[in-house]
């Protein structure tokens, strides 16, 4: 085959040429970049030699993570582990569906919601055909290092994979780096922005800029213009590589240009991504995220115009990230396939990876249709209309913040929390009687396919933003820009008390509700706090029942020699034998390891489990260990370790397997009476084995510390006065006021 470019005779079927680099099927372009035909020099992967380490040291690398000071992993790449758990793998079906009038209940549906469009969705295309098809595919990936490149050298790592896969003639990534302070590779330059090519000729760097945010549309739309101009191509697939952080922050947290770090550094949004999108002018057949808590509505929604398909996480991802091997290699022998079986083939190997280091458990991973976003969007927008109506009401709030508590929750304590939007449908159904099913069918039909693991059951393949932290309303307003479905703005402002802090009146979609929203001074809870006929710690609420939407317990280990409280956790299984009466039920046992008793915060209060996050600091490093407690079973499971994201950092994308060996030292937060500091301690440690173990176990006799907290409609919390339960030799335990 001639190449109309440089003259060069190619072999038959090529669909580049050998010798520049110019596309050889029916889309023209300009050729590669001067210097890149076959004699082109190639990049060096192996680790810099200021780091002492060999290429090898990428596998090594796999196993660190990565927020502020990541977490040191020990499993050497690739070595097979027994998965902390069995998965799911499940393939949703096609229904059909048709978009309403837009407007149909009277009110302005903002510009979110996309039209739905046509696309190859949903082929029914087997593998044999893909196989048959010699068609070019062009894999722009997004790479932005950050700390975990500099840190941890995972890019490099997973750069290290990509260089093993065989990719045919028919397949290129070509690859944009930067965004961190260090590469640990040879190729990469910290002070300038890398382009660089992999294809079946190898490696090779094919350009430098000068440095520039990774975090800009600006940056990106130059990156995916120059790719597609230059690498012509049937197909096209854009992945994203760093944290990721959700609907409102987004995706490439750049560490060269920290941004507004009283929220996060300098990141690029879902509004960003779109801007640059837009601009471009390309139908990708798929846009991944190789980053944590992208799978969102809101994000499926910006992208719903560009491609045709999403593959992207609910849930905090693995450092290590996507399998760079098995995915390329597969495409490059399948270059005929769909989107959609290409976004399955990356969910399956991802899921295979995190089975081999012991993470399956808590991984999620889905394919998202975009051609029929529309109709979803449309949905929850009239979903939300009807929690921003319901908050006039207590009642209805009260069962909108209780559905929303057990909602299967993503990111852990981040303030940019994500929960599953068909759980949360189907918790909050009382309320949102007209549309809740709308919601659910409609994920149904864009969720193609999906993988998690058994500690992500309720995981639909969407998530939908719900954030745990609310204190600054520049949140709500990154919303509002960022995403633009003002329903749902609304229902969230009035949840956290900060609906009069925004201007309604100049966003046009606002939904007008019948009367004022409920507001923090309409909310007035009394309450007494006694030790009942039974010797037992009793709260009483004397005034304003509907507005409690919850009731925990704190608990304590009570030092009395210094006058101190060391924190255990709090816990929601009280006894409640009448409205607003809640029992504490302390029958002298607390959750321990190997022994050890833990500090354990609820992360989440699922349909028959619970999941905590224990803070530790394993082989001397701070992170939190994340286990679950099945109902049914009655019984415990450590699942992973877990980095906590930082007010500066995205998501930590540090989801790691305990190894035998690891050493954990278990950390509690404390507070001293005598001089009212709050201080950081540690009691008890043990060395990780396929033994160790997570129960409730006898806390013997002592004196320990307890005291409800409250939690209000509007997400406001009280904390009442501590009282002392003494548990005695003989297992008697008597309460009284501290």
């Amino acid at each position: 085959m001639i190449c109309t470019k440089c003259g060069a005779n190619n072999a038959d079927g090529k669909k580049f040429c050998e010798n520049c680099g110019a596309s050889l099927g029916k889309k023209e372009g300009q050729a590669r970049p001067a210097g890149s035909g076959n004699a082109r020099p190639q990049i060096n992967l192996t680790q810099a030699s200021s780091t002492g380490a060999s290429a090898s040291a990428g596998a090594d690398a796999a196993q660190r993570r990565g927020g502020r000071g990541g977490l040191l992993f020990l499993v050497v790449a690739l070595v097979v582990l027994v998965a902390l758990g069995g998965g799911i793998i499940s393939m949703c079906s096609s229904m059909g569906s048709v978009v309403e009038q837009y407007g149909a209940n009277g009110s302005t549906i903002s510009s979110w919601v996309p039209a739905n469009h046509a696309s190859d969705a949903r082929t029914t295309q087997s593998e044999a055909e893909a196989a048959a098809s010699n068609e070019s595919w062009t894999v722009l990936f997004y790479l932005c290092g950050s700390n975990l490149e500099s840190e941890d050298g995972l890019a490099t790592y997973n750069l290290q994979e990509l260089s093993q896969a065989k990719l045919g003639d028919n397949v290129r990534f070509v690859i944009e780096a930067g965004g961190a302070k260090k590469w640990q590779n040879r190729a990469f330059k910290a002070n300038r922005l890398t382009r660089a090519v992999y294809d079946s000729a190898g490696f090779a760097v094919v350009d430098e800029l000068p440095s520039a945010s990774m975090a800009t549309a600006d940056t990106l739309r130059d990156f995916v213009s120059w790719g597609t101009k230059n690498y012509p191509a049937d197909h096209y697939l854009l992945v994203f590589w760093d944290h990721g952080a959700g609907s409102v922050f987004g995706v490439c947290n750049d560490e060269l240009y920290p941004g507004n770090a009283s929220l996060m550094g300098d990141t690029l949004t879902t509004a960003e991504i779109d801007q640059a999108l837009k601009d471009c002018g390309v139908t990708f057949d798929a846009i991944g995220f190789d980053t944590c808590l992208m799978a969102t509505v809101e994000t499926a929604a910006k992208l719903a115009p560009y491609a045709d398909y999403m593959v992207a996480s609910e849930e905090t991802e693995p450092g290590y990230g996507w399998d760079y091997v098995a995915w390329p290699e597969w495409l490059g022998g399948h270059t005929g396939t769909a989107g959609d079986l290409l976004g399955r083939k990356i969910c399956d190997s991802y899921y295979d990876k995190c089975r081999k280091f012991g993470v399956a458990s808590m991984a999620t991973l889905s394919v998202v249709d975009l051609s029929h976003m529309g109709t979803l969007a449309q949905a929850f927008y009239r979903a939300s209309e009807e929690m921003a109506q319901a908050t006039t009401n207590r009642a209805s709030l009260r069962q909108l913040y209780r559905g929303a508590f057990d909602t299967e929750r993503y990111g852990g304590d981040a303030a940019y929390n994500m929960v599953d939007l068909s759980d949360l449908m189907n918790n909050t159904r009382s309320v949102v009687t007209e549309h809740y099913d709308d919601v659910v069918a409609a994920v149904n039909e864009v969720v193609v396919y999906q993988v998690h693991g058994r500690s992500r059951p309720k995981a639909s393949g969407l998530s939908v933003f719900y954030p745990l932290d609310t204190s600054n309303v520049e949140m709500l307003y990154g919303y509002l820009d960022i995403v633009g479905n003002v329903p749902y703005a609304q229902f969230l402002s009035v949840m956290y008390g900060k609906y009069n802090q925004i201007d309604w009146s100049s966003y046009d979609a606002a939904v007008p509700v019948a009367q004022q929203p409920v507001e923090s001074g309409d909310v007035n809870i009394q309450f007494d706090e006694h030790v009942n006929g039974d010797g037992k710690l009793e709260l009483q609420i004397t005034q304003g029942v509907d507005d409690v939407a919850l009731v925990g317990i704190q608990m304590g280990l009570y030092l009395a020699d210094a006058r101190a409280v060391v924190y255990l956790g709090t816990d929601y299984d009280l006894s409640n034998p009448q409205a607003g009466t809640y029992v504490d039920d302390f029958n002298g046992e607390w959750m321990a390891i190997d022994g050890n008793y833990v500090c354990a915060n609820l992360l989440e209060h699922g349909n028959g489990y619970n999941l905590y996050s224990v803070p530790v600091k394993l082989n001397d490093r701070y992170t939190n260990l994340i286990a679950s407690y099945d109902y049914a079973s009655r019984s415990y499971e450590i699942l992973c370790a877990c980095d906590e994201a930082g007010p500066d950092v995205m998501s930590s994308k540090s989801l790691r397997a305990l190894q035998d060996g690891d050493q954990i030292v278990f950390v509690f937060g404390a507070h001293s009476f005598d001089t009212n500091e709050t201080f950081t301690f540690e009691m008890g440690q043990t060395t990780y084995s396929s033994e160790t173990r997570m129960a409730n176990q006898d806390m013997g006799a002592g004196s320990y510390l307890f005291r409800f907290t409250i939690t209000d409609v509007l997400g406001q919390t009280a904390d009442t006065a501590y009282f002392v339960q003494d548990y005695a030799e003989d297992g008697s335990i008597t309460a009284r006021p501290f």
